[in-house]
């Protein structure tokens, strides 16, 4: 009989730093980290996949929506950036990402963004998210 598991966020971080991580061109992508997933649920069918790459000093996630045939152009951050695509199509660097899977661009890496078909990615930075303007369109909004 296998015994439970209770992860906790030392064990994880412990986990997370001895995972076997590759770096291709200062992108990590999650399908090349090495490391175990949890399983749960009635006869462990529920698979439970780690980001191998620590979110503790993250701070601000966005929802970030990209229009069809959109060109994110050749730009660096000074911090590593995570994102999960949810729907849709992107190639970062000539790397084609699929659904539900996660990425890190590291500090100071040179890349871009295409789409096809445009897609919505969850993005996550520790400080500083530039942009262009902000709207106003939520603050707008009144209870219908």
């Amino acid at each position: 009989m296998e015994r439970e598991v209770n992860e906790t966020l030392a064990t994880f971080l412990t986990r997370i730093e001895n995972a076997e991580v590759i770096a291709e061109d200062g992108i990590i992508l999650g399908r090349n980290v090495k490391m175990p997933v949890l399983l749960d649920g009635v006869d462990n069918q529920i698979v439970k996949t780690p980001i191998a790459f620590s979110l503790v000093s993250y701070g601000m996630f966005y929802i970030v929506e990209t229009p069809a045939g959109y060109v994110v152009p050749k730009h660096h951050h000074d911090e590593s950036i995570l994102r999960i695509l949810i729907k849709g199509d992107l190639t970062i660097n000539g790397k084609e990402i699929g659904i539900g899977e996660w990425f890190v661009v590291l500090a100071g890496t040179k890349y871009s963004i295409e789409t096809k078909g445009g897609y919505t990615s969850m993005a996550a930075y520790t400080s500083n998210c530039r942009t262009n303007r902000m709207s106003h369109l939520h603050l707008e909004r009144t209870p219908e």
